[in-house]
């Protein structure tokens, strides 16, 4: 178990220097989210560089922005980076539980995938032909929230197997809240965005349990009885709401 023995006798000086250098470039980067946040740029604009800056500070080579279509009841690519060309923009995604971004998008909670073989084979997940296309094994994703209600999901992509910490998911949580900041703004358009927090009040129940891949990872797995499709946990709607005070247009956080 040298997980168990590594825990034992703690972080090593590189461990920590690794560490720390990590978390400065998050906060750089989260910065430069907030800057852009408060600049006028077209939209579409300002999600294709949010991409390109999460794929950085997550050091990966795939990312995206999925939006969610009442109408169609999917998830569409609204931006993204390092995909084949023709696919942004184009790009649909189902939103039901056994796709991932659909399993974050209604349950409004973070999924982190290592193994996205193990996940396919045990019928726990379905990986979209976009992603067997681009040869992606691990991802993980977050729920991009608009007054509690879940907007869309922003996802990063890998072509080797990692897996992603918790403080790589604390980034993408906050980085998502910058861009729904952005989406609150009045001169967005908010048709999609009332249409699903219209969501919120219609009741669906969500089965899920607690079990394991076949590599050994324990999955999100746990049973919910009635619930709203996109409830939220009270300190990730106090998270969202300091990190979308602070990118109001002309104020950059963390600065």
């Amino acid at each position: 178990m040298r997980w168990l023995s590594t825990l034992l006798e703690g972080p090593t000086s590189l461990d920590t220097t690794a560490k720390l250098a990590k978390l400065r470039r998050h906060v750089r980067i989260l910065v430069d989210l907030g800057r852009m946040a408060g600049e006028e740029a077209s939209l579409s604009r300002f999600l294709d560089q949010a991409c390109v800056q999460v794929a950085r500070a997550v050091e990966i080579d795939h990312a995206k922005i999925l939006r969610y279509r009442p109408p169609t009841a999917d998830l569409f690519m609204e931006a993204g980076f390092g995909w084949r060309p023709g696919t942004v923009r184009n790009a649909i995604f189902s939103a039901d539980l056994r796709s991932p971004p659909g399993r974050t998008y209604q349950t409004a909670e973070p999924l982190v995938i290592v193994n996205g073989a193990a996940a396919d084979e045990d019928s726990e997940y379905v990986f979209s032909d976009v992603l067997k296309e681009h040869g992606i094994k691990s991802l993980a994703n977050v729920p991009i929230l608009i007054k509690g209600a879940a907007w869309g999901v922003l996802e990063v992509d890998s072509s080797v197997t990692r897996d992603f910490s918790e403080d790589t998911v604390d980034f993408m949580t906050a980085a998502a809240a910058l861009v729904a900041s952005v989406m609150r703004q009045p001169e967005v358009d908010r048709s999609n965005v009332e249409a699903t927090t219209a969501l919120v009040v219609e009741p669906q129940q969500v089965v899920f349990g607690q079990g394991e891949s076949a590599d050994g990872r324990v999955g999100l797995k746990a049973t919910m009885g009635s619930v709203p499709v996109v409830a939220m946990k009270p300190e990730r709607q106090l998270f969202s709401s300091l990190i979308g005070g602070v990118v109001s247009p002309g104020v950059c956080p963390l600065a």
